[in-house]
């Protein structure tokens, strides 16, 4: 589990340039008393930066390359590929349900002469 808060600093340098030989201590401090977090010394990087780096966007750092509208746009992508997953799904299991019901003796050289034409 990686700790050293020093691997923030190629992300945050550019906006506090006197950070430059900061210690990993240093950074940890730094980041939770200019955010207002509490953050445990013992939490891995990975979700200590993601907390650091959504309270540093909230208060205007551009820290975060989306924007509210690009969140919102990608949501509703997401529910329309879900909804075209879900009636692909369907038909399928109808169609599986369907050969069952008209074919459930054929062979695999029955269904797939069938399936040609």
């Amino acid at each position: 589990m990686n700790t050293d808060r020093r691997d923030f600093a190629p992300f945050a340098l550019k906006w506090f340039p006197t950070l430059v030989d900061a210690t990993s201590d240093d950074w940890h401090f730094f980041l939770d008393k200019v955010t207002g977090l509490d953050t445990p010394l013992e939490m891995p990087n990975g979700s200590a930066f993601d907390r650091w780096r959504q309270a540093l966007a909230a208060q205007g750092y551009p820290a975060f390359p989306y924007t509210a509208t690009d969140i919102a746009g990608a949501k509703a992508k997401a529910t329309a590929m879900l909804e075209a997953e879900q009636r692909r799904a369907a038909l399928s299991g109808k169609s599986l349900e369907a050969l069952a019901v008209e074919a459930p003796n054929w062979t695999v050289e029955e269904m797939l002469s069938s399936a040609k034409g």
